[in-house]
């Protein structure tokens, strides 16, 4: 049992391995990123040392992802569902629905497909058709 704000306490935790310059987050296989360009993706760098010159707090990393992370995903969710239906049927095409600061959520994306949509979910962005999965028959 957590006592207090079990969501703030979740964001506890998870500063740990964020402010540690140690710790290298899983990244999806460079194969998923199709015609992504190389010199673009190695400016998504999430152990860039300019992270780790500010102290952050937990109340910084929840308010990260609801105000900051989680609107921009919804909206190039949102984007990549309505504009085409998916695009090209390939993950790494979401890259073409992400505001241009945030492109770097192609990577959110690429690691969401592998959790089954979970943060899409959170997001309450909604899937393309060809994505969207039902219970039960084959």
């Amino acid at each position: 049992d957590i006592s207090g704000d079990y969501v703030l306490h979740f964001f506890e935790e998870v500063l740990e391995s964020f402010m540690d310059p140690c710790y290298t987050p899983p990244q999806p296989s460079a194969e998923l990123f199709g015609d992504i360009d190389d010199d673009e993706r190695k400016q998504w760098d999430p152990s860039d040392p300019q992270i780790f010159e500010v102290d952050r707090g937990a109340s910084w990393l929840m308010e990260t992802w609801k105000v900051y992370i989680k609107r921009k995903y919804k909206a190039a969710l949102d984007r990549w569902n309505k504009e085409t239906g998916g695009g090209n049927g390939q993950a790494w095409s979401f890259v073409n629905y992400c505001d241009r600061d945030a492109r770097w959520l192609v990577v959110v994306f690429l690691k969401d497909t592998e959790c089954n949509y979970l943060l899409a979910a959170n997001a309450g962005g909604r899937m393309p058709t060809h994505l969207q999965l039902e219970c039960g028959g084959n």
